[in-house]
């Protein structure tokens, strides 16, 4: 075999139109062959199917494999000498204390099966399957049983199987090979009913696809706001660690400028009481840092600019995010009063301000 090869499909006997005697040689030893004795043709059994706590589509699949999915001219092979053609029955079906018909139960079935598979009813594996159960047989050509020593063939190899081997021979889809009339399979479930079944899974696709896409941006800009922080942490950290080596005829401005811009930060505080130990009236002429805890529109955000007289770019970012954050909120009257906010315009530029509006 080649180390590439596949399994082709699952193992399962064709039914055969006549019986077959069995080719035992001569020199077969008695010990090793199996012996068995069929029943008679036309042998009726009865029996009982008993199950609990199904659903309906679960009785619809137990019902489609018993009955080839309501199909006639079907069969199912059972017991020894599948090969000889014996083993070949037919099953009928009586439906006791069920709240549905037959059909009902296989039309839940494939419904279920066409979620997976649209074409369900029309795969090449149940087309297979039907053809190798299929009753209306047109001749066994292709299925006698490959001999050790086959006396009638004109090849110098004897051994049927070594013979196919040598000319890698394979089996044929049974489809393909003639034996049977192929006819195409009935559908319980309406073509527009599955139409529209296919166009509302679609649809549902879609939307789960956009619902995806929608968490993934969110999580994206949670991820987006973590680094930011991250960042402005390692930013107020560096500077005041700065600040620290800086010679102290230098300290007090190094101070006031750090409290200028990082006036949210931890550090705030410790640099404060630097200041206050330094002159004491130091810290009244530091500017208050911006505040947009209370802001939710145009007017309020103004407010918490005005106190600032030299933004740094850090304030110009933090104006950003607020406008972002509010702007959505507000309805249309109040959204126009940010594009004529001369103070947003002077901090942030006319372009940068109106790529967020």
């Amino acid at each position: 075999m080649d180390a590439t090869a596949k399994i082709f499909g699952y193992k399962r006997y064709p039914l055969h139109k006549r019986i077959k005697k069995s080719f035992i040689p001569k020199e077969e030893k008695t010990d090793i062959q199996t012996k068995f004795k069929p029943l008679s043709s036309g042998v009726i059994f009865h029996g009982k199917v008993r199950f609990h706590n199904l659903k309906k589509v679960e009785i619809g699949a137990l019902l489609s494999a018993l009955t080839f999915h309501g199909h006639d001219g079907y069969r199912h092979n059972l017991g020894m000498a599948k090969l000889l053609g014996y083993g070949k029955i037919n099953i009928e079906i009586k439906l006791k204390n069920l709240n549905y018909k037959k059909e009902e139960y296989l039309k839940a079935y494939e419904e279920e099966m066409r979620i997976f598979q649209d074409d369900w009813v029309e795969s090449s594996q149940l087309k297979e399957l039907f053809a190798m159960a299929n009753d209306t047989i047109v001749t066994d050509k292709g299925l006698e049983y490959q001999k050790l020593e086959n006396p009638t063939t004109r090849d110098r190899e004897k051994n049927d199987f070594i013979r196919a081997k040598k000319n890698r021979g394979y089996l044929q889809r049974y489809s393909k090979i003639g034996n049977v009339t192929i006819s195409s399979l009935n559908s319980f479930v309406d073509k527009e009913e599955v139409e529209l079944e296919r166009k509302v899974r679609e649809e549902e696709l879609k939307r789960l696809e956009l619902l995806e896409k929608e968490q993934k941006a969110k999580e994206l800009l949670i991820e987006q706001e973590k680094a930011k922080k991250r960042a402005e942490e390692k930013k107020w950290q560096d500077k005041w660690e700065a600040v620290q080596r800086v010679d102290k005829k230098y300290k007090k401005k190094a101070l006031e400028d750090y409290l200028r811009n990082y006036s949210n930060s931890p550090k705030a505080d410790d640099a404060k009481k630097e200041l206050e130990n330094m002159g004491g009236s130091t810290v009244k002429s530091v500017p208050k840092g911006l505040d947009f805890s209370n802001a939710d529109d145009s007017k309020s955000i103004e407010r918490a600019m005005k106190p600032v007289q030299n933004p740094t770019d850090d304030d110009k970012d933090k104006l950003e995010e607020v406008i972002k954050r509010v702007y959505l909120s507000l309805n249309a009257k109040k959204k126009k009063q940010f594009g004529k906010s001369k103070l947003m315009v002077r901090w942030l530029g006319e372009d940068r301000l109106s790529k967020l509006l």
